[in-house]
Parts: structure tokens; C-alpha cells; sequence
């Protein structure tokens, strides 16, 4: 993880105000030390720690950029596109930028280039 990324996963905790965030930023750093068994335990009490949807849609884009460093693209994707719900039903629209972009570049790696193109385009229009 380079200092960019760390700086965005604070901002989005200070962002969010909230105890589940933090518990995904703890994971995303279980993670990094290569802990995935606690990792993945944070994540799920994150997501039980919700309060509401918006603490839902940070605490699923803290998922998915971890689950992301692993490879696991099936699982990234139908948790970024959960997270792109959310945001879209409540209206985040700081967020969703975020959402829309990397799920842009998620589909570029994978070699879907057109739905990239979709999800890039809709955040420019954002």
C-alpha cells in the first residue's frame, strides 16, 4: 500500500465518523501484515457495527479495496457493486465517484473494457 492509499483509507474513516469504519481500516491493515483470518473477522463486525447505510457503503469500499490487493475479483465486484447501491440510494455522492472509478478500473483489469468505459463516463457526469 503506498501513502496515497493510506491517506484515502483514513480519510474515508475520518470521513464516516464511525467505529465500523475504523474496525475495516484495521482489518484493510490485518491484512497488509498478512493476518487474512483476522482480517476477514474485523470486516465482518465492521459490517455488523453499521448503524446505518452510508457507515455500509464505507465499510464495503474499505472491503473491496482490501479484497482487491488479493486478487479475488468475483467478490470485489459484487461487493463494490453493493456499495454502488448504496451510495446511489443515499445519495453519497463523494463516495460514489470513488465507487464509479474503481470499479472502472477493476473492469479494466479484468479485460472489460466497454463497461469500464460505462462506469468512467458516469463519474465524470457525477
Amino acid at each position: 500500500m503506498n501513502v496515497r492509499q493510506c491517506y484515502e483509507l483514513i480519510d474515508c474513516v475520518l470521513e464516516s465518523r464511525s467505529w465500523a469504519a475504523a474496525c475495516a481500516l484495521l482489518a484493510w491493515f490485518d491484512l497488509m501484515a498478512n493476518d487474512i483470518e483476522r482480517s476477514k473477522v474485523l470486516f465482518r463486525e465492521a459490517e455488523e457495527r453499521c448503524k446505518d447505510d452510508q457507515e455500509l457503503a464505507y465499510v464495503l469500499h474499505l472491503q473491496s479495496l482490501a479484497l482487491s490487493r488479493e486478487g479475488q475479483f468475483d467478490i470485489v465486484l459484487k461487493t463494490r457493486l453493493r456499495c454502488l447501491d448504496i451510495c446511489r440510494a443515499t445519495r453519497n455522492k463523494h463516495l460514489l465517484v470513488r465507487v464509479l472509478l474503481n470499479l472502472a478500473l477493476i473492469y479494466n483489469t479484468t479485460g472489460a473494457d466497454d463497461l469500464a468505459r460505462v462506469y468512467t463516463e458516469e463519474a465524470m457526469a457525477v
